[in-house]
């Protein structure tokens, strides 16, 4: 994952919104940096809601409140 180059082509290629949307958290978690006019994804790379997105993910699994084993297990 040297080739900025590479990368850089790879990530403006990339068609599908939700698929560009992953490739810049990933871009991100690995600290590199891509320039892009889109705002969404400009702060998908600098990790701007990471935590707001996290949350959510946790609510949408309905994880956010501790359950016991027997919760589970039902």
């Amino acid at each position: 994952m040297s080739d900025l180059d590479a990368i850089r082509e790879d990530f403006e290629s990339c068609n599908d919104p939700l698929l560009k949307k992953q490739m810049a958290f990933q871009l991100a978690r690995q600290q590199i940096q891509i320039e892009t006019e889109d705002v969404e994804l400009s702060e998908c790379l600098n990790n701007m809601h990471l935590s707001q997105y996290f949350h959510l993910m946790a609510h949408e699994l309905d994880v956010m409140e501790p359950k016991t084993p027997e919760d589970t297990f039902q």
